[in-house]
């Protein structure tokens, strides 16, 4: 198994601060799977959004993006609690790591999130 060549330590309780601030720079950087996102995720974005909640801006899109019910943008620079890292050494350390082509994540077997690399 590999081993990372840069660590990113954390402030208790940012972990979601975090996954946002990732999920925001996968979005920006149009690095996730659209086409897995469509076929097998529910919520994403307003397409994939039941009919009793389009139109609404409750997608997940929307809540990272900051077009959700909050107005806030999940940045790595932005309002949230700060991991321990600058967020421009976050930002830049993801866009090192992203992969160079498509990759998953798996929780009990059940593929979970999906992106894609310039």
């Amino acid at each position: 198994m590999g081993r990372s060549s840069e660590w990113l330590p954390i402030n208790p309780g940012t972990d979601a601060a975090l996954c946002s601030a990732i999920a925001c720079e996968l979005i920006k950087n149009d690095m996730v799977d659209k086409e897995f996102l469509d076929k097998y995720c529910i919520g994403y974005d307003e397409g994939t959004m039941p009919e009793s909640a389009k139109g609404q801006n409750k997608s997940y899109k929307d809540y990272i993006m900051g077009t959700g019910y909050d107005h806030v943008e999940k940045t790595p620079s932005g309002p949230l609690p700060s991991p321990a890292s600058p967020p421009t050494r976050s930002r830049s350390s993801l866009t090192r790591s992203a992969p160079p082509s498509p990759c998953s994540s798996f929780r009990d077997g059940v593929r979970s999130v999906a992106t894609t690399a310039s």
